[in-house]
């Protein structure tokens, strides 16, 4: 995407994208098209340009938390790309913008978020254990 045009194509419309998807645990990834819907509110839809299998992706794909036994799945919550359309309410991020997604949301005010050395949000935790 050069364009903030090329962004605006798809915006309030389902897109087709291609996925590697598990469907159970430890099984072959499948390299499928899925269907996206358009942002929800305060939902950002983002072009993924790169990401990775971190530690969390390889223990869900493992199937070592009941919990986390959650199939079809899509992994790779630690990416970059270009924030393709926003939902109603989206204010600071807008389309075409470059982005990295993290795990933990990010209030930017508590005690952990202005720490320079952890990003566990006190109001945006992820307890991830939780179904």
């Amino acid at each position: 995407m050069d364009t903030k045009e090329e962004t605006n194509v798809h915006s309030g419309k389902e897109i087709t994208c291609t996925a590697a998807v598990a469907w159970g645990p430890r099984q072959p990834f499948s390299i499928q098209q899925i269907r996206v819907k358009p942002p929800k509110k305060f939902e950002v839809r983002i072009k993924i340009l790169f990401t990775s299998i971190c530690h969390t992706d390889l223990s869900a794909w493992q199937g070592e938390n009941e919990s986390q036994r959650v199939y079809p799945r899509i992994f790779g919550h630690e990416a970059s790309g270009v924030v393709e359309s926003v939902g109603e309410g989206v204010k600071n991020i807008h389309e075409g913008d470059q982005v990295l997604t993290i795990f933990n949301g990010e209030c930017g005010e508590c005690i952990y978020c202005k720490s320079k050395t952890t990003n566990l949000c006190a109001k945006f935790r992820v307890t991830h254990y939780k179904v």
